[in-house]
C-alpha cells in the first residue's frame, strides 16, 4: 500500500475526530486551577521565568510533586492567544495530537518499518479511544506534549546509532530535556533507548554511552531545576513506593486492556471500579496470536511490550493511597506506542483491510467517548456512573448540579459521597451550602460543622457558617468567624469586605 501525503492524512483524521472538541467547555477538574484561576499569572509574559521556579499547581505550602513548566509555558501561549475561551485551549490540544501522530509515524519509520506498516501504526494511534482524554480534557496535553517530544527524542537517538551525526545527537538531548521538563515519566527514556541500542549492531552501540553520558548532564540540570522550584517537595520512602506498586498492579493489566480492546473507557478510572475482563481478554489475545504465530522480529516485539510497561510503571507510583488508585487513560499516550511496535513487529506488513477496520472501529468509539468532555456536568455525570464507588466523583458533581441551580440532585450526590466516605473533604460544606440556599438553616449549620469537626481550618466552611449566622442575625458569631478567615487566610477576599459590611451596619 503505497501512501501518499501521509502527514495530511494523519492531521486530517485527527481534525476530523476532534474538530468538534473546539466547541467544548472547562470540566473543573483541574482546568480551573490550571487556567481560570491562574489566567493572572499566565496572561503576564513578565513571568515567563517565573513558570520554572514553581511547580505546576503553583500551591506553596502544600507538598507539591509536579514539576512541569513547558506544559506550564503552553498554557501561557494559550492565554495570550485566547483568553479564558476553552476553544483556543482545544484548539491547542488538538494541534498536539496531531503533531504527535506525525512525529510517532516518523520513529516507526526510524525503526525500518515500512511506509505503510508506519502509516497504520499513526493512524491507529491518531484514533486510539483511550487518547480521547489526552485531546479533549485539557489538562491531559501535558501527556500529549510529553509524546511529542519522547517520540522527538527517541527517533533523534535511533538515527544517532545508525549515522551519528551530530545534529542527531543535539536533538535527542535537546528533546530529552523538553520531554523531562513536560512530564516527570520522561526519565524512563534513556533505559528506552538503551534497550533498544542492545539490538543495533555492535558497531552502533559504542555510540549509546555518549548519549547516555549526555542524558546524564540532561537529568542533572533538571533536577537542579526541579529541587529549586519545589520548596515543599513529596517524598516517598520505599515502602510508600512498593505500596503505590502494589495497590496499581491490577491498573497494570486494566491499561493493557483499554490498549487492545478500548471499550470500558471513563473520564475518571479507578482500579474499582474498571472491570479486569478486557484486560484478561488481551491477555488472552496475545498468548494465541504468540501459539499461532511467532512474531517477524521476536525482540523488536519484546522491546514494545517493554517499553509499554516501563513508561506506565513511573505512573504507578503515586503520593496518595486515594490517587494511586486513579488510573487516568491519557497516561496510556506514550506506552501505547510501544504496543504498536509490538503489533508490528508480529505481523511484518499490517494488512490495509484489517488495520482499517480496526481504525475505523476505533474512531467511532473515540468519537462517542469524547462527547463526555464537552462540558462539566456531562464530564462529572460520567465520571458518577463509571466510577460509582469513588466519592470524589459523587462530591464533585453535586458541586457542578449546585452551581446549575438543580439543588436536589446536588444533595442526592453529596449524600453519596458522604456515603462512601463519610470524611471526604468539602462534602459537608458543599451540602451546608445547599440547605442554606434552601432556606435550611438548622440543617445547614449541622453540615457545616460536620466540615469544621473533620477539618477545622478549612477557611470555606468558616466563613460559610459566618455568612449562615450573618443571616440569622448572630452577627457577633459571625465576625469571629470571619476574623478567623482573615487569621489563616489574611488575603481571603470575602472574609475581609464581609466582616467590614457587619462593622458598617
Amino acid at each position: 500500500m503505497l501512501v501518499k501525503r501521509p502527514y495530511l492524512w494523519l492531521t486530517l483524521a485527527v481534525a476530523a475526530l476532534y474538530g468538534r472538541s473546539l466547541f467544548f467547555g472547562f470540566t473543573y477538574l483541574d482546568d480551573h486551577v490550571l487556567i481560570l484561576n491562574d489566567l493572572p499569572f499566565l496572561s503576564d509574559w513578565r513571568n515567563l521565568l517565573e513558570v520554572f521556579r514553581r511547580d505546576t499547581f503553583h500551591t506553596p505550602g502544600t507538598g507539591t510533586a509536579y514539576y512541569r513548566p513547558v506544559f506550564t509555558l503552553s498554557l501561557m501561549l494559550d492565554a495570550h492567544l485566547f483568553g479564558a475561551v476553552p476553544a483556543g485551549y482545544h484548539l491547542m490540544s488538538v494541534a498536539v495530537h496531531a503533531a504527535g501522530c506525525a512525529l510517532l509515524y516518523r520513529l516507526l519509520l526510524a525503526l525500518e518499518f515500512s511506509a505503510a506498516s508506519s502509516f497504520l501504526g499513526a493512524l491507529l494511534f491518531a484514533v486510539h479511544p483511550a487518547l480521547a482524554q489526552a485531546v479533549c480534557w485539557i489538562p491531559a496535553r501535558n501527556d500529549a506534549l510529553f509524546g511529542v517530544f519522547a517520540f522527538a527524542a527517541f527517533t533523534a537517538f535511533a538515527r544517532w546509532l545508525k549515522d551519528g551525526s551530530r545534529i542527531e545527537l543535539a536533538a535527542l538531548l535537546a528533546c530529552f530535556a523538553l520531554a523531562l521538563l513536560t512530564k516527570e515519566t520522561a526519565i524512563a527514556l534513556p533505559a528506552a533507548c538503551a534497550g533498544w541500542a542492545l539490538l543495533e549492531p555492535a558497531r552502533a552501540r559504542g555510540r549509546r554511552w555518549t548519549a547516555l553520558l549526555g542524558a546524564a548532564a540532561v537529568v542533572a540540570g533538571w533536577w537542579a531545576l526541579r529541587t529549586a522550584a519545589l520548596r515543599n517537595p513529596i517524598r516517598l520512602d520505599a515502602a510508600e513506593v512498593l505500596k503505590s506498586l502494589w495497590i496499581g498492579k491490577t491498573g497494570l493489566l486494566q491499561y493493557f486492556g483499554k490498549a487492545m480492546l478500548p471499550f470500558d473507557l471513563s473520564v475518571l478510572p479507578t482500579i474499582a471500579d474498571t472491570r479486569v475482563v478486557f484486560g484478561c481478554g488481551a491477555v488472552a489475545i496475545l498468548l494465541a496470536a504468540f501459539a499461532v504465530r511467532r512474531p517477524a522480529k521476536p525482540r523488536v516485539a519484546a522491546f514494545g511490550l517493554a517499553w509499554f510497561v516501563l513508561f506506565l510503571a513511573p505512573t504507578l507510583i503515586l503520593h496518595s493511597t486515594t490517587l494511586a488508585d486513579l488510573m487516568m487513560e491519557q497516561r496510556l499516550y506514550v506506552p501505547i506506542a510501544g504496543l504498536l511496535v509490538a503489533l508490528l513487529s508480529w505481523i511484518p506488513e499490517l494488512a490495509p483491510r484489517a488495520g482499517f477496520a480496526a481504525a475505523a472501529l476505533f474512531a467511532v468509539l473515540a468519537f462517542s467517548h469524547s462527547r463526555h468532555f464537552r462540558d462539566r456536568i456531562p464530564f462529572w455525570r460520567n465520571a458518577a456512573r463509571t466510577a460509582p464507588n469513588f466519592p470524589l466523583a459523587h462530591r464533585n458533581l453535586g458541586a457542578m448540579l449546585f452551581l446549575d441551580g438543580k439543588l436536589d440532585e446536588a444533595v442526592a450526590e453529596f449524600r453519596k459521597a458522604i456515603e462512601l466516605n463519610p470524611s471526604e473533604a468539602m462534602a459537608h460544606n458543599n451540602l451546608g451550602l445547599v440547605y442554606m440556599n434552601q432556606g435550611k438553616a438548622m440543617e445547614a449549620e449541622v453540615e457545616f460543622r460536620r466540615e469544621l469537626a473533620l477539618y477545622p481550618d478549612y477557611t470555606d466552611a468558616l466563613y460559610n457558617l459566618g455568612l449562615l449566622y450573618s443571616r440569622t442575625g448572630h452577627e457577633k458569631e459571625a465576625a469571629a468567624l470571619w476574623s478567623r478567615v482573615l487569621q489563616l487566610d489574611p488575603g481571603n477576599p470575602d472574609a475581609g469586605p464581609a466582616l467590614k459590611a457587619l462593622g458598617a451596619r
